[in-house]
């Protein structure tokens, strides 16, 4: 089964829209019209026929209908603000599908839709309508939001698929094998030096030569991001965290030039603590450390502050974090990763 080529768009139901005084532009207007295959979600057909917020498609694009009822169960969280308008995140699990139909068929015209006339932000990021190749849409006091690849792999995480036969399927929330399989590949990495960190169609890395840098590479471009001779690195949302190699031994020991982060575009370098960290580990909010002191292991958030220790204990060389547990090894005396400290919750000395 093939990726479906096409662009996935979806559509919000804002009730609050009747409440405002939002008119569209009146000069620009799409056609829309039917499409005249298939669509599932989540493996369950979606009813086009009488569902009063039909698929449509513009320029042969697929705009999907997403009711608040499909936004659950497409792992979504949308909210309105009358005056930061509409704002999509993406939720770690999904509602069961349901659809909510009318008993007549409903007959899509040849109806006309226009940009919306507010803001809409995916994930914190807000869309440059007037610059996307499928802009958003809206049609009856619906919001037809369009998807490109990006939104659909990197902001959203979910499987897509075309066939001839079955038509368009999207799978929102069953990801949980290849989060795990992307997990264990991050453990790998970190585990032998953190010297690379994939996202989205990126990987970012700091080559063995005489010139370390920060750089990344699709494949086609290579960018350098910094001239940081960066370890450890971890990518996570829009960010990069990692440690500095400094070159430097003290007593044998070598030591790292404090926790950074930068943008995956390589902007906003920041300094978030300056303690010599030989790993780091980010988890949702926080990041946790080894630092080269033998102190044991810290977290703090990932703005740099609530710094606080949570294994206090000497010689431990490596560690990883799974399923909201910490695993760490210690010198000699042990020979299987320890699963005493839970990732959450502080533990005293």
């Amino acid at each position: 089964m093939k990726r479906i080529k096409s662009v996935l768009a979806m559509v919000f139901t804002l009730p609050l829209l009747a409440q405002t005084t939002f008119a569209a532009d009146s000069h620009a207007r799409y056609e829309i019209d039917s499409p005249a295959f298939p669509i599932a979600v989540n493996g369950s057909p979606l009813d086009n026929v009488h569902n009063p917020y039909p698929l449509f498609l513009y320029q042969g694009i697929t705009y999907f209908p997403m009711t608040w009822s499909n936004t659950a169960a497409l792992g979504l969280e949308v909210k309105w603000d009358q005056q930061q308008g509409l704002n999509i995140t993406r939720q770690p699990a999904c509602q069961p599908f349901s659809q909510n139909l009318q008993s007549a068929p409903v007959q899509l015209t040849s109806k006309q839709a226009v940009p919306p006339p507010f803001p809409v932000t995916v994930n914190g990021k807000i869309i440059r309508n007037a610059e996307e190749p499928y802009p958003i849409l809206f049609l009856n006091d619906i919001v037809y939001f369009p998807m490109t690849w990006r939104f659909t792999n990197s902001e959203f995480n979910w499987q897509t698929a075309w066939d001839a036969s079955e038509g368009y399927s999207i799978e929102a929330c069953d990801q949980e094998h290849t989060r795990k399989q992307e997990e264990a590949a991050a453990h790998r990495n970190l585990l032998i030096g953190g010297n690379l960190a994939s996202s989205g169609d990126w990987i970012f890395t700091n080559p063995f030569n005489h010139q370390p840098s920060l750089e990344s590479k699709d494949g086609a471009t290579r960018i350098k991001l910094t001239d940081d001779n960066a370890r450890s690195i971890n990518a996570s949302g829009d960010w990069l965290y990692y440690t500095i190699d400094t070159g430097t031994y003290v007593d044998g020991v070598l030591q790292y030039g404090g926790i950074y982060k930068i943008r995956q575009d390589g902007t906003e370098r920041t300094r978030l603590s300056a303690v010599s960290a030989s790993q780091l580990a980010v988890d949702q909010d926080w990041i946790y450390f080894l630092e080269t002191s033998d102190s044991g292991i810290s977290r703090m958030k990932t703005d740099g502050s609530s710094i606080e220790k949570i294994v206090p204990e000497k010689g431990i060389h490596r560690f990883f974090i799974s399923s909201q547990q910490l695993f760490f090894q210690q010198n000699e005396t042990y020979d299987v990763f320890q699963t005493a400290y839970p990732a959450e919750k502080k533990t005293s000395g």
